[in-house]
């Protein structure tokens, strides 16, 4: 490449990267957005920061169809803005489809490394959905492990309550993944309680988790209504039936509307597990 084109190339890169004032009446949220919870405090913080100082970041957004614009990156600035009344924003205006909006919108809260693990496994199946992509494309896309975005899909398998139980008390996501083993509501959010009183960390989490689910089991195996089941297994065993039940679930969520059914006997389990051979 010559002198010459290198020089044309950075221009128009710079030109690309240009902040304007765009009026923030046009610009409207990304749909893709990942981030649904936003502080109102750190809001009001930082929205007396850009009255003090000015807004020293330029959110970034693109030019749509309708001559609007569509926010890809700064939408705590751009909150922050209309808190203080303000009529224009400084934004980088480039130019991107809506693939090209989603994943952006993502990586950009991913480099913040402040999204919470339960918005990122949301803003995944989002982009799934709208793409009609597999997580293994979503994972090369993202550049992530494709077995970190499945353990984070995971855990939307958590009823609404019980996610909203652990984004109060600010539990980690290994915390979370743990409980997803009790498959019982009540069951969670009597863990969530014990471990919020006990302020306790991962390993005494799952601990908690082992005690409960034994105790679960052996009531189970005191009922005289029970039918056999897989509640009996050994420890190491139920994590064999675990690791199924994992791959089953995985494979739902890229498509495949597979079937898994568990019979116990006197000394032994059958597990079946049906693949079809195309995704719905």
């Amino acid at each position: 490449m010559t002198q010459l084109a290198i020089r044309k190339t950075a221009n128009d890169d710079a030109a690309k990267r240009k902040v304007t004032s765009v009026p923030i009446s046009m610009i409207r949220t990304n749909p893709f957005q990942p981030r649904k919870f936003f502080s109102e405090e750190n809001l009001f913080e930082l929205a007396q920061s850009i009255h003090q100082v000015g807004l020293i970041q330029p959110i970034t957004v693109r030019k749509t169809r309708s001559e609007e614009y569509e926010l890809i990156a700064g939408e705590r600035r751009l909150r922050a803005c209309i808190m203080l009344g303000l009529q224009y924003i400084d934004a980088i205006v480039v130019t991107a489809y809506d693939s090209d909006s989603a994943y952006m919108a993502m990586i950009e809260n991913l480099q913040r490394e402040n999204l919470h693990f339960i918005e990122e496994a949301e803003g995944y199946i989002n982009i799934m959905r709208k793409m009609g992509i597999s997580q293994d494309e979503l994972a090369k896309r993202v550049g992530k492990n494709q077995c970190t975005i499945a353990n984070k899909i995971r855990i939307l398998k958590l009823a609404p309550s019980v996610k909203r139980l652990i984004l109060q008390h600010n539990l980690v996501e290994r915390q979370a993944r743990a409980l997803l083993r009790l498959h019982d509501e009540v069951l969670q959010k009597q863990a969530i309680t014990s471990i919020v009183q006990n302020q306790m960390n991962v390993k005494e989490t799952e601990s908690l988790i082992e005690r409960m689910l034994d105790t679960k089991y052996r009531m189970d195996s005191d009922s005289p209504k029970r039918v056999p089941r897989i509640m009996t297994l050994t420890a190491d065993a139920r994590l064999f039936v675990n690791s199924f039940k994992d791959i089953v679930e995985k494979m739902k969520v890229a498509g495949f509307d597979t079937k898994y059914s568990a019979t116990q006997a006197h000394d032994h389990l059958e597990i079946s597990i049906v693949i079809p051979m195309k995704r719905r």
